[in-house]
């Protein structure tokens, strides 16, 4: 019985270590966060058009889409397999992946610093303005953040302890992150710079570990590399157009604006302690700031530049600030100014809790919503409009849905019940590639197809002269805000002529 007792006690006093841990404490945190995030989508977060789009990507799997890797459409198919297809399905796996990067980024100041930096760094990471709002969305942002974090990781072990299991599973993780957005190829890039300009560092460049994790990463990504050849190198291609390097050059207002919306993103508290950091030179002597700012400083120097020399998105720079994170945390904690940590904290959570309720804080201010004050106002109304739709679409359940729009093949493709899904058609005279609608098969004449056409304004004549059949079933409109609306033209075509076709 004495033993039994014992057992019991030890058992008791594991228990209470265990739940009084700091990663405990914060997986808790973790979990409360993401399951306040989801509903916080269900209850008023319908899909971004661009959502909508990687959900038509997601119908039909392949190793590549039109402008980005294919993680973040597999993604989708997996949720939407396991959750009926909703804007949560959807969305779902976003707050999800930030909250297990959240774990990583805890894991990352546990091994460079100490159990007292674990909470702090994941808790900083978790409120970040930038995640507060990404994880309203999926984009590829959410898998790459988690395939950056976990290979940061990893390679933090394999620099510590030089074994095999962590180099190559480092490997792979940095092959899927390059699966997610092509910027993971800056993580390896930051770390050879950080290991060249390290002695005690650079013999890993002889490190025949290192080159088989680099070339796992070469093997794990080949699949959508080899896509990108069989079409064109379209993605690169893309991503060259978006970078806008072709057109004119040196932008101070746009430097001054992402260098804005970084302080933003990151927290304004945070981005002081991190530039404190950047520009110490007692930063560079400790080997575990100078591994953390040199996978983040290259990076967000590069942004800058491309913000400067034409435009660069407030989220390109959004992998920055993982270890950037970690470094804010320790070195506040190591120099006890955990005030600093609970100020920025707090501000964090002021933003999230207003961003996650603007509505309802701005009934109580009584502030008329309008476009120009309202972060949400391109995506409301959509899901009304696609409703409306669908009286049509059940009255032409063979029709196609034909627009000019991206946006709206996107929105009223997913809205709209049924859901078009594979039944969708763009109208692409000019046979551009100008985004992956434009990848399905083009129109083809002779045929007796019929489309339910969409648009933003009247049929052209143009569009008119090419169908034997051209039915007017008037406007659709929804109010979005008080004497603001959204009116959608549609038309019933059917018998496509062919491009360039003239009526008699």
């Amino acid at each position: 019985m004495q033993a039994v007792s014992v057992g019991k006690r030890q058992l008791s006093q594991t228990l209470w270590q265990v739940i009084a841990s700091e990663q405990w404490q914060l997986a808790c945190v973790v979990l409360i966060l993401v399951l306040y995030r989801l509903l916080v989508i269900t209850a008023q977060v319908p899909l971004f058009f661009d959502e909508a789009y990687y959900y038509f990507w997601s119908l039909s799997p392949d190793w590549g889409y039109y402008s980005k890797p294919p993680m973040v459409a597999w993604l989708i198919h997996l949720s939407t397999l396991l959750i009926p297809v909703s804007d949560l399905s959807v969305k779902f796996l976003s707050p999800v992946l930030y909250g297990l990067t959240t774990l990583i980024v805890a894991r990352i100041a546990n091994q460079l610093f100490d159990r007292s930096t674990v909470f702090w760094a994941g808790i900083l990471f978790l409120t970040m303005p930038l995640i507060s709002f990404n994880s309203l969305f999926i984009t590829t942002d959410a898998p790459l953040m988690f395939c950056w974090a976990l290979t940061v990781y990893l390679l933090v072990l394999a620099l510590t302890h030089n074994r095999w299991r962590e180099w190559l599973a480092s490997g792979v993780v940095c092959g899927l992150g390059l699966m997610s957005k092509y910027t993971m190829v800056l993580l390896p890039l930051s770390l050879l710079l950080y290991l060249s300009m390290s002695p005690e560092r650079r013999r890993h460049l002889r490190n025949l570990k290192l080159w088989a994790a680099a070339s796992i990463a070469a093997l794990v990504y080949l699949p959508n590399l080899l896509w990108n050849a069989a079409h064109h190198f379209i993605s690169f291609r893309h991503t060259e157009e978006i970078s806008q390097l072709d057109k004119s050059w040196f932008h101070f207002d746009r430097l001054l604006e992402f260098a804005g919306g970084q302080c933003v993103a990151f927290g304004m508290v945070a981005m002081v302690v991190l530039v404190v950091l950047m520009v110490r030179k007692d930063s560079y002597r400790d080997s575990r700031y100078r591994l953390l700012l040199s996978l983040a400083l290259p990076y967000l120097l590069l942004m800058c530049l491309q913000a400067f020399l034409a435009r660069a998105n407030l989220n390109w720079a959004a992998p920055v600030y993982i270890t950037a994170t970690v470094a804010v945390a320790g070195w506040l904690v190591q120099t006890r100014k955990q005030r600093w940590l609970g100020c920025a904290i707090v501000l964090n959570l002021a933003f999230m809790f207003g961003l996650y309720h603007y509505h309802f804080w701005q009934h109580q201010l009584g502030i008329q919503p309008s476009p120009k004050n309202d972060p949400y106002h391109r995506i409301l109304g959509w899901a009304a409009v696609g409703q409306q739709l669908s009286h049509w679409r059940q009255r032409y359940p063979d029709a196609y849905l034909l627009s000019e729009s991206r946006e709206l093949l996107a929105y009223l493709g997913f809205y709209t019940e049924p859901r078009f899904e594979q039944q969708i058609a763009v109208w692409n005279p000019q046979h551009l590639v100008r985004n992956h609608y434009d990848l399905i098969p083009p129109l083809t004449a002779g045929t007796d197809t019929s489309y339910l056409f969409v648009s933003n304004k009247p049929l052209p004549s143009l569009i008119q002269d090419a169908f034997a059949q051209v039915d007017d079933l008037g406007e659709i409109t929804t109010p979005v805000y008080p004497n603001v609306q959204r009116t959608i033209h549609l038309y019933y075509l059917k018998g496509f002529y062919g491009y360039g076709h003239q009526s008699q």
